[in-house]
């Protein structure tokens, strides 16, 4: 199960003009279920997740971010398509490494996880260190 910051479904299901009931006939849910997710008395899986994401018009990983004040915002384009599979390589290769199964809601986790960690990280650092860092990761990660 993924843990996103409270209020932040409703927050985005705002911003995307949508109600409980036209969000959860969106995602195939009801409207309790709905009103649940958004209270954080449910768990949310990957895929309900980015059921969400897509209704409300996000990235799911943008859902991970938390209020989305400017700083947020610059966090959120700090991590490009290149960088998520970046990320998805770099977790697959060290679980086969390891020996370790895991399930794809597991992996998923763990790259969301990875990638809000990042975002939360690299936020207000300049543009010029942040793409020495990138490159920098793309090495180590080819290594």
């Amino acid at each position: 199960m993924t843990s996103i910051p409270p209020n932040r479904i409703r927050e985005m299901r705002d911003r995307a003009g949508l109600t409980q009931e036209a969000l959860a006939n969106a995602i195939g849910q009801t409207r309790q279920a709905v009103h649940r997710l958004e209270t954080g008395r449910t768990g949310l899986t990957e895929a309900t997740l980015r059921r969400i994401a897509t209704a409300v018009g996000c990235e799911a990983w943008q859902l991970l971010a938390g209020s989305e004040t400017a700083d947020d915002a610059r966090a959120a384009d700090l991590v490009s398509p290149a960088e998520v599979r970046m990320v998805i390589l770099a977790v697959e290769r060290t679980l086969a490494n390891r020996g370790i199964a895991a399930s794809p809601d597991q992996r998923a986790d763990m790259v969301t996880s990875i990638l809000s960690n990042y975002a939360r990280l690299f936020r207000g650092l300049d543009q010029d260190t942040l793409q020495r860092i990138v490159e920098t990761s793309q090495v180590i990660v080819r290594i």
